[in-house]
């Protein structure tokens, strides 16, 4: 399934489950992630992988995923594949069925609209033993009943029809209904519950069961709604198609790429690391290298020689799969199955090497495996999941080090593995974990539970020159020293360590065991003759030892000596601190009455939670750092406009130049950086690479955005200081840049409404306060002033952008002054602009007289400044210019729920004039700045959103007032159009400006083409005004109607209606409003469906 727009992914298979004997897996990839035995990791994974695929909601832009395969497919019976017919069965020996639905239930949750049932079906449960896409209970009862799914059901490919695979037969998996005709398991599917079909290209089956009433029409529209509705939320029926140039940029682009890498590289689990041989890191550059399973040109870059035998090495690096046992057919042979363990021959092969020469094992685990001979014979050996070999290379030569963890079970034997439960995750028996298996080579990992996991740290890449645990205890590591009595061990010398000389000892097999109630006993009794010869030694000095206060006895409380034979208890343990589970049980906070202790000890655990969140979040914004040359070239281009940012939304704790931005890049590399600092120069980064036309810049932006949202943001604790507040307005901004208006506006009301219970609004008025009596103001108080009115004028710039009326109900009372030695300062006027636009919400939306005092108050302010500053200079960019658009914005908003009736009278004819002129002006000023700005600066949308606005407005009065434009307005708006046109090539992910463009041309062409005769019609969303019905008809020839060609082949045909006898015999222009304009950005956002490339409708309708 495609999305519009730039690209997007065929359906994304997320195959995760619970497995209990996890034996096939395809070798192509094709069950990449049904590999892991807890579920509630796969719960965390699968939640994550939904959302990184299709964002919080389903959209345009989203990754489209299908999840897959419900109900698990991890409980095989015998651990085989129901691909085929010998893996056809699913059973529960451990009645665990309701541990593989968490999964799913977390796929549900996390916003899941696809999923595909398995091939498999249930045996010795209560569900019919038929395929579970044919199971009734399976896909209506239980996935849609009561796990709550109400999106799509696709079944898995060829279960009705026979077909093949790879040139080879491969009859339908119809397992349970194998006896059934073609229509008859069409039927069961849709009675069943699913939706559509995978990989069956019969149409006609469904048809016929329509026809013979087997099907209700009913039932077919069911599921035709559920796929209509899915494609119309990713945009499908819009636009189709994917952009491929916007492809080639995105798809494998250098950030990406980056990413991948990482993951690949700290994805290696490490098993074993003998004498803490990696990682290498002082080799001889005459190193020989012996390797397997992959090219000898990653070692040729590296300088390092490969030679071809062990016995010519220093050391061997040999990357295998896991084993498995081949199967015939090119398909079958897929599926690595059968014995998780090497056969003998290829154990034999393995061992001649490892004895030969030091060696590194690197084993693909695409399945468990038993591999104990392995990892006694082997130096080192690490566990991957899909890595290449250039992550490994990293690995083992200490430029990364190996993070993770082993998400199932290593048996220790094929018999193990045997008496597994197939439904019962992590049952190996006895998995390698007595002293006798781990003197055997099973050193380096240990047991949690029945669960293998790494446990030495690696002492490689970021946290290199740190001791790893096997380093702080070197002593009971055996050196190895060549010869014998060479001073210094084969280690130590290649680390260029000091070698402490160690004696060797085991321990011995027959040592008396004692239990832990003895040896306790036994610690007890020690101390208490400690205290005696203590008590004695101050007895014997003249002191007076502190009695220590013995508890009063109830018969109730009384010991039993006679209880434990083996217990001693001393009287100084008896007046010991009772049990940790004790004291929280009897002295926690709900008993105290010290209230004063209380808040204190809730701010000490508030503040060591905060430490460790910032901690977290500081790790994982560091990891988005760019390198310094990218951040240099950002400031440079960042610096032409950070200035005229600063000016008009002056703001506490911002980076306010791009020198500053570069100063800060080693200090943020720093391990005590402050996180909140991090994530708001991250941010202005975000935002101002933006404008470089690289379309791994925006997908860096966006990176920026989810993690400062997902690590900082989404607590409110740590925001709630004004360098959290300063943050928070850059997250908004960042949101504004990206076009997400409707979540900018929702985080600013957030973030305003913290701001409020922090008490900012009192402190900008006792700040006001002093500074009118004269009084000094503290640094604090003024930061705090100052945050308060940024977010007031933050809120006030975006209600007036996008027509939102203010959350907070302070006014900014005290207004700058508006000239300053005679030089009118922008943001002063800005401000009261702001305050004028404010009103328009509350205003009388059908009292004239109630838009003619906003003109009067709006006139005031402008008599305040000289002519001279409306002038447009051929010079810089300054602030003022920005001021200007918005002025005459605001003038357009004013007047336009007048402007736009069709009143044949001169009552509004004021409002029509005066809309009129301030959108002309406002399309002169939008001009200059689109020209004089960079294509994708965050406002850019912003101004394209009020220029469409504005050309629009103009076109449909001007024409009705002259059934004609002029030559002026004619090239007004084939310049908007060129512009818009222009910008949108010039930026990536963003095609704002070129729908505003694409839906003008069709309005011009509409009321310009005098070729065609006939009633057309136009339909369009406009911001401010709602949808707009625009209808013309005109005299042509039906000769020029045939001989009519569109330009412009990107927009859609001009379709015609003949006129009616009698009707439209003239030429004539009307235009109808649906919504209300002023409720157009309200509605859209409560209806939960504003977006940015939902903004207009540009296609041609007839009645």
């Amino acid at each position: 399934m495609l999305s519009p727009r730039t690209l997007v992914l065929v359906s994304t298979p997320v195959f995760f489950s619970v497995a209990g004997e996890p034996w096939p897996c395809c070798a192509s990839g094709y069950r990449p992630g049904e590999k892991g035995e807890d579920s509630t990791l796969t719960s965390e994974l699968i939640a994550e992988y939904i959302k990184g695929f299709q964002g919080d909601k389903l959209g345009p832009q989203s990754f489209k995923t299908v999840t897959k395969h419900f109900p698990g497919g991890g409980a095989m019976e015998n651990g085989e594949d129901s691909h085929f017919a010998y893996g056809k069965n699913q059973t529960y020996p451990g009645n665990n069925f309701e541990e593989h639905l968490k999964p799913f239930k977390a796929a549900i949750a996390a916003g899941a609209t696809e999923i595909m049932p398995y091939y498999s079906r249930p045996i010795g449960t209560d569900y019919d033993a038929v395929g579970f896409a044919f199971n009734k209970g399976i896909v209506t009862d239980l996935l849609r009943g009561e796990l709550g799914f109400e999106g799509i059901v696709l079944t898995d490919w060829g279960l009705i029809t026979d077909g093949s695979i790879r040139g080879e037969p491969f009859p339908a998996r119809a397992w349970g209904v194998e006896n059934l005709t073609e229509v008859e398991r069409a039927a069961r599917i849709i009675e069943a519950g699913c939706d559509q079909f995978g990989g069956e290209d019969r149409p006609e089956l469904v048809v016929q069961l329509v026809r013979e009433g087997i099907i209700s029409e009913k039932r077919i529209n069911i599921s035709v709604r559920r796929l209509l509705r899915e494609k119309f939320t990713l945009g499908l029926f819009e636009n189709p198609f994917v952009d491929p140039e916007a492809a080639g940029r995105i798809v494998g682009n250098d950030y990406f790429v980056r990413l991948g890498r990482e993951a690949q590289r700290r994805s290696y689990t490490l098993l074993s690391n003998k004498r803490n041989i990696l990682p290498f890191r002082q080799l001889n550059n005459g190193t020989k290298f012996y390797i397997k399973g992959f090219n000898t040109t990653f070692m040729d870059v590296r300088n390092y020689e490969v030679v071809d035998t062990p016995e010519q090495a220093d050391y061997a690096l040999l990357r295998y799969k896991a084993p498995y046992e081949p199967r015939p057919g090119q398909f079958e042979s897929a599926f690595h199955a059968g014995s998780l363990a090497f056969n003998e021959t290829e154990k034999a092969r393995q061992s001649k090497i490892y004895s030969t020469v030091p060696t590194i094992v690197d084993i693909a685990m695409d399945r468990p495996a038993v591999i104990p001979e392995v990892i006694k014979q082997a130096e080192a050996v690490f566990a991957s999941f899909g890595s290449d070999s250039q992550a490994f290379l990293d690995v083992v030569f200490g430029i990364s080090a190996p993070e993770g963890k082993l998400p199932f079970d290593l048996p220790r034997s094929m018999e193990a593995v045997e008496a597994q439960m197939e439904d019962v995750p992590f049952d190996t028996k006895s998995p390698a974990k007595d002293d006798e298996d781990l003197d055997s080579g099973y050193e380096a990992i240990y047991l949690a539970g029945d669960r293998l996991l790494p446990r030495c740290n690696y002492v490689g890449g970021p946290n290199a020159g740190e001791l790893s645990e096997r380093d702080c205890r070197r002593r009971k590591v055996r050196c190895i020293r060549s010869p014998e009595d060479a001073p210094t061990c084969r280690r130590c010398e290649e680390r260029g360590s000091t070698c402490i000389a160690q004696i060797y000892s085991s321990r011995p097999r027959n040592a008396q065991r004692v239990s832990s109630r003895y040896r306790i006993s036994q610690l007890e009794s020690q101390v208490a003759g400690l205290s005696k010869i203590v008590h004695d030694i101050g007895l014997s000095i003249g002191h007076q030892p502190t009695q220590i206060p013995k508890p009063a006895h109830s018969p109730s409380s009384r010991v039993d000596d006679d209880s434990d034979d083996n217990s001693s208890v001393s009287d100084v343990i008896i007046t010991a601190d009772p049990p940790s589970h004790l004291r929280s049980l009897f002295q926690n906070d709900w008993l105290s009455v010290d209230t004063r202790q209380q808040n204190e000890q809730l701010q000490d655990r508030k503040a060591k939670a905060s430490v460790h969140l910032l901690d977290a979040a500081r790790h994982a914004l560091q990891k988005l750092i760019p390198q310094k040359d990218e951040v240099i070239e950002v400031a440079r281009s960042a610096s032409k406009w950070l200035g005229l940012i600063v000016a008009l939304l002056p703001q506490p704790f911002a980076i306010e130049s791009g020198r500053e931005m570069v100063e800060l890049y080693d200090e943020m590399h720093k391990p005590d950086a402050d996180a909140i600092c991090l994530g708001s120069w991250l941010l202005t980064i975000a935002i101002a690479i933006q404008e470089m036309p690289n379309a791994s810049h925006l997908s860096f932006s966006r990176a920026v955005s989810d993690r400062v949202e997902s690590t900082i943001l989404s607590h409110d604790g740590l925001i709630c200081t004004l360098a959290g507040l300063g943050m928070a307005l850059n997250f908004c901004r960042l949101q504004i840049s990206h076009g997400n208006f409707q979540k900018g506006w929702l985080k600013l009301r957030h973030y305003i409404s913290i701001a409020e219970l922090m008490g900012l609004p009192r402190s900008s008025e006792a700040y006001q306060l002093n500074g009118s009596t004269g009084r000094d103001n503290d640094e604090t108080q003024l930061q705090r002033a100052q945050m308060w009115e940024s977010l007031c004028s933050a809120e006030g710039l975006f209600g007036m952008i996008v027509n939102l009326p203010c959350a907070s109900q302070y006014q900014q009372s005290y207004s700058p002054p508006l000239a300053i030695d005679g030089v009118i300062q922008p943001r002063a006027y800005l401000i009261r602009l702001m305050n004028i636009s404010t009103k328009i919400q509350y205003r009388d939306a059908e009292l004239y007289a109630s838009t003619l005092e906003l003109d009067r108050q709006l006139n005031v302010l402008v008599s305040q400044v000289p002519k001279s500053w409306w002038a447009i200079s051929s010079g810089k960019l300054q602030s003022e210019h920005v001021v200007q658009f918005l002025h005459y914005c605001v003038k357009m908003r004013i007047h336009l729920s007048f402007a736009m009736r069709q009143d044949t009278g001169d009552e509004y004819i004021y409002s029509r004039l005066a809309c009129k002129d301030a959108c002309e002006f406002a399309v002169e000023r939008y001009q200059f700045l689109r020209q004089a700005l960079p294509s994708n600066i965050f406002i850019s949308q912003a101004l394209d959103l009020q220029a469409f606005t504005a050309t629009v407005v103009i076109i449909l009065t001007s024409y009705s007032l002259r059934d004609r434009l002029s030559g002026r307005i004619n090239s007004a708006v084939a310049l908007v159009i060129h512009i818009m046109e222009e910008r949108s090539r010039k930026s990536f992910g963003f095609d704002f400006a070129l729908c505003g463009a694409s839906t003008i041309r069709s309005l011009m062409k509409l009321l310009q083409d005098d070729k065609i005769s006939g009633l057309q019609e136009l339909t369009l969303r406009v911001p401010l005004l709602g949808k707009v019905h625009v209808r013309r008809n005109s005299h042509g020839s039906k000769k020029a109607e045939a001989q009519f060609t569109p330009q412009d082949q990107g927009l859609p045909l001009l379709t015609s209606i003949p006129p009616a006898q009698g009707e439209y015999q003239w030429d004539s222009l009307s235009w109808s409003i649906d919504d209300r304009y002023e409720d157009f950005f309200q509605a859209a956002l409560n209806a939960g469906s504003f977006d940015q490339f939902a903004m207009w409708e540009n296609g041609y309708n007839t009645f």
